[in-house]
């Protein structure tokens, strides 16, 4: 199973990071993100590389760990 839209939304809310904030980050639109996070979409290989340095996660563990179960 793939959790990458469900972290991402858990991230999100876990670093009180804005899908507007994290867009400028990473210099894409607030739709992109908002694709993610309703997944209708995956990121491009670069952005998910810089999303895992954002939220320090493992980009495995991003996409096969349901990293809220974990905390």
């Amino acid at each position: 199973m793939n959790y990458f839209h469900k972290n991402l939304k858990f991230l999100l809310k876990e670093k009180n990071l804005s899908k507007i904030q994290l867009s400028k980050e990473l210099n894409i639109t607030r739709q992109a993100i908002n694709d993610w996070t309703n997944n209708n979409v995956y990121p491009v290989y670069d952005n998910l590389i810089k999303l895992s340095e954002i939220f320090n996660v493992s980009i495995d563990d991003f996409l096969k760990k349901d990293l809220e179960e974990s905390k």
